[in-house]
């Protein structure tokens, strides 16, 4: 099973939804509206590794 947690504007919501179906057809999607919103990191995707599996990532 993948995850995918995303913030978009409600204006590319349409086109979200055509790449879901077109990678996963059928896959369960859900849409909350959100009032706020606050960014509290941006961590690159090796950033993330590291973090996670330390093991497995080199510096």
């Amino acid at each position: 099973m993948r995850l995918l947690f995303t913030i978009l504007k409600r204006r590319k919501l349409k086109q979200a939804m055509k790449l879901v179906e077109q990678i996963s057809p059928g896959a369960f999607v859900t849409v909350e509206e959100v009032s706020h919103s606050t960014l509290t990191e941006v961590a690159s995707r090796q950033e993330r590794l590291a973090r996670n599996f330390p093991r497995l990532v080199r510096r």
